[in-house]
């Protein structure tokens, strides 16, 4: 086993989330109803979901990717889709000894092909799925998305948006986090169903196992510690231990496989009078909570990987010096920050830095892999799919 077996998973222990209903009845039920209507397409991909190949090359042929410069000494990978596996694109990858993870939306064909080619020329393969962003679950289950309550700084972003009546709640589309147990079960069911296609992979990586941006009504995209900052609820609530169980729940799938859940970063506090537009987030509750989800995720996992897309979060700074400098600023934020909420620290040996390969130039990426290095992480995964946080409030009626 290459995870921890200290939290039960729901696949092993569907009990934890029903009192009502007989195991085996609480759990084959909602994969039953939902599997019809989710598994035909997965969370991004080309049904312009999450994630998009930046374009048709090869990420050999655009930026510059070797880290010369960078001092990395551990994990080099790079994420790319199925458009991007080329004979010539393998080659390039097999010579320059990089892990290579693939981008799988629905295990449909295309993947199928690029995973085993990945596999036959380079060893093995690392499978990558965005989990909370997932359009097509958001469209299927808007009860499902997460909720958008508490402050309403959010609003600025949408001055013309109408406040909800006492029978509507305001959603995040297109963000259905595993925070609740008939999303939680929905997610577990297509990873399932897509590993099942697919060859063995080296590792699995977990996208997004948090909230959805702006939790708290600020407007902050980095603001995801939650699902419902507010009374209205339209899924069944799970605990801190979610992301965990998770995580667990797909180790149980690929015993022999490393599963990596990856987490970005709460606010700073510097952010109050920008991003969080004077909301008191990150001396509120914002980092507590972030270090109540992780102790029992870094109980469960081993590695755990750090959201460290500094332009797609918005961390293109001058505070943080040159463009592209921002990865050692988040990472340390896992060692420093949860401690200080009364949580454990996660030291940068442990992580590995999710870091951004689309709409940047090759000097960005040299920064962010030197940025890395500094940090003294565990090593970096470079996207070359373009991995998209961002999200708009949609008004559902309370069923």
């Amino acid at each position: 086993m290459k995870i921890s077996r200290n939290l039960p998973g729901i696949c092993a222990f569907p009990a934890v989330f029903s009192g009502r209903l007989s195991p085996a009845i609480s759990w084959a039920v909602p994969c039953v109803l939902i599997g019809l209507l989710l598994l035909i397409s997965g969370c991004g991909g080309e049904q312009g979901g999450s994630g998009s190949a930046v374009n048709n090359e090869p990420p050999s042929s655009q930026n510059d990717v070797e880290p010369t410069d960078a001092g990395i000494d551990g994990f080099r990978g790079l994420l790319v889709d199925a458009s991007m596996v080329t004979p010539t694109a393998v080659a390039e990858w097999a010579d320059s000894g990089y892990s290579v993870a693939l981008w799988v939306s629905e295990a449909g064909e295309a993947e199928i092909s690029a995973a085993r080619s990945l596999t036959e020329s380079l060893g093995s393969v690392d499978y990558f799925f965005e989990i909370a962003r997932c359009p097509p679950m958001a469209d299927a289950h808007p009860e499902w998305m997460a909720s958008i309550q508490g402050h309403p700084e959010w609003m600025r972003f949408y001055p013309g948006f109408n406040s909800p009546s006492e029978t509507e709640v305001v959603k995040v589309y297109p963000w259905v986090p595993v925070f609740y147990r008939e999303a939680f079960d929905a997610h577990v069911l297509r990873i399932r169903t897509a590993l099942k296609k697919l060859p063995e992979p080296a590792r699995v990586w977990l996208h997004d196992l948090q909230g959805a941006p702006s939790a708290c009504g600020c407007g902050h995209s980095l603001c995801r510690w939650t699902a419902d900052y507010g009374p209205k609820k339209t899924a069944t609530p799970l605990g801190d231990e979610a992301a965990a169980l998770f995580t667990t729940a797909v180790a149980t799938m690929v015993p022999d496989s490393e599963v990596i859940p990856i987490m970005a970063g709460e606010c700073e506090e510097l952010d109050k009078d920008g991003p969080c537009a004077g909301v008191g987030c990150f001396k509120g509750i914002c980092w507590k909570a972030f270090a109540q989800q992780m102790d029992p995720l870094a109980e469960a996992a081993p590695v755990i990987g750090a959201s460290c897309l500094f332009r797609e979060h918005d961390r293109d700074l001058p505070r943080y010096g040159e463009s592209g400098s921002w990865p050692a600023f988040s990472i340390r934020s896992f060692e420093d920050m949860p401690p200080a909420r009364g949580g454990k620290a996660v030291p940068p040996q442990r992580i590995i830095a999710l870091i951004q390969g689309w709409d940047v130039s090759p000097e960005e990426i040299a920064r962010q892999q030197s940025s890395v290095a500094e940090s003294g992480a565990a090593g970096y995964l470079l996207s070359r799919v373009r991995i998209d946080q961002s999200w708009e409030p949609k008004t559902i009626r309370m069923p």
